[in-house]
């Protein structure tokens, strides 16, 4: 079941009105018992200047904070952090965000950076991804998205942000393994389903279109949503603001695992209010990256603007290959080949001065070869999609 109630501002009273609801409704109230250890994972991506509604609302966040307290629970607000996990950085988020005076009303602010390996795999065997240790061993875990559009999933809604329960490390090692988007999709519903106990609130007050995660557009969408499956959730949600939401990336990865069911998905029921729903814009990476590479003959690649570079490094500190590298005082992409296209460096350029283009890129059999059998294929199989 999803249920879906309309609020059009950051209003806490009227945030809490509707997560006790959602309590009573779900019988959270039962299942989150006395003592029990119990996880708040919300979006907690760092804004960029003038752009406040990248992350979870504070106030969405205490008002779920608050009812888990009233239950008698332990409760505990754990995200990982862009750049090394550790208690320096993640301290320096909860300060940006402004989360520290969540502790003044006894609200814990996860400082713990155990790790512990996460065993999920794909059909290639991906080696092992370390996920935060507070998230995996909690007795229950809230999931609270931001709603938001994603340069790679399409999505970044209940699914992505669970899978953004592992480290940074491991989320570069991933993108650096696999460039298929249905690939790191598989991955990430994968990681998202194996931490157990959970439900998802998501915050979808004020949400992102556009090249989101980070560079997108604010859309004044008015809704909380909220379920116990977060694959019914994201499938919902999707269906209600795009018309295409089958192509989208993680969506596709949920019919999958639904076995193609798509007549069983579009029958969740769904508590809502009879309301029009915004259709979101969507990045032009995930049309490209899944229509374009085909119609075309030829693969889109990120490109920079050199005139619109600021020069800030944060495409050379994201790129998990290193393709991009500062260069006489430039942010140049030498090896392009050895890229994978998961489009980190275009969805975090915070001046948009990365942009993704239709291109060749010519290699030479050698390195071809070698591609291949870092990747575990044999002899051509990937000349024509490196070659164009």
């Amino acid at each position: 079941m999803v249920g879906i109630y309309s609020i059009n501002q950051y209003d806490y009273d009227k945030i809490f009105d509707i997560v006790n609801n959602i309590f009573n409704e779900f019988g959270l109230d039962k299942r989150i018992k006395k003592g029990m250890n119990v996880v708040i994972k919300p979006d907690l991506t760092p804004s960029e200047e003038g752009k406040d509604f990248s992350s979870s609302n504070i106030l969405v966040i205490k008002a779920v904070a608050k009812k888990v307290m009233l239950c008698e629970a332990n409760v505990t607000i754990v995200d990982r952090t862009e750049g090394i996990f550790n208690e320096k950085s993640i301290n320096e988020e909860y300060e940006k965000l402004g989360l520290l005076e969540l502790e003044e009303q006894g609200i814990n602010l996860n400082r713990d950076c155990k790790v512990v390996k996460a065993d999920v795999k794909s059909d290639s065997d991906i080696d092992k991804v370390e996920i935060i240790a507070t998230i995996k061993n909690a007795d229950f875990v809230i999931n609270l998205p931001k709603l938001k559009t994603h340069m790679l999933f399409g999505l970044c809604g209940a699914t992505v942000n669970l899978f953004s329960s592992i480290t940074s490390e491991s989320m570069k090692n991933i993108f650096g393994k696999y460039e298929e988007s249905s690939k790191i999709s598989k991955i990430a519903l994968m990681v998202a389903r194996s931490i157990k106990n959970q439900f998802t609130i998501m915050d979808g007050i004020v949400a992102m279109d556009g090249n989101g995660y980070l560079n997108g557009n604010k859309v004044n969408f008015g809704h909380i949503i909220a379920s116990d499956s977060l694959t019914e959730l994201d499938y919902t949600v999707s269906k209600r603001i795009c018309k295409m939401y089958k192509q989208l990336p993680i969506i596709s990865e949920i019919i999958r695992v639904s076995q193609g069911k798509t007549d069983m998905l579009d029958n969740i029921e769904v508590r809502e209010e009879k309301t029009k729903y915004k259709q979101f814009k969507f990045p032009l990476s995930v049309e490209k990256l899944s229509s374009l590479d085909k119609l075309l003959g030829k693969k889109v690649w990120p490109k920079i603007n050199e005139k619109k570079c600021i020069k800030c490094k944060i495409c050379v500190l994201r790129c998990p290959t290193k393709v991009i590298e500062e260069e006489n005082h430039k942010i140049v992409m030498k090896n392009r080949h050895k890229c994978t296209r998961c489009m980190h460096c275009v969805s975090q350029c915070p001046v948009n001065a990365i942009y993704v283009k239709k291109m060749r890129v010519k290699i030479s059999k050698k390195q071809i070869q070698m591609l291949n059998e870092a990747k575990g294929q044999n002899g051509n199989e990937n000349k024509e999609s490196i070659d164009g």
